[in-house]
């Protein structure tokens, strides 16, 4: 922190990528996991059901 009770830009920059990453891996562990599955098994299954 600076003086004036600030945070340093390249602590921002850095707070930033940190929290930017931490939501770009929950994204993907969801994308892989849980919205793969409802849409491959779940979705698919009700579409191909319903023809």
């Amino acid at each position: 922190m600076r003086e004036d009770g600030t945070f340093d830009p390249l602590l921002k920059y850095i707070a930033g990528a940190v929290v930017t990453l931490a939501a770009a891996k929950m994204l993907w562990q969801w994308l892989t996991t849980t919205f793969w599955h409802w849409l491959t098994v779940e979705a698919w299954g009700w579409i191909t059901g319903h023809t």
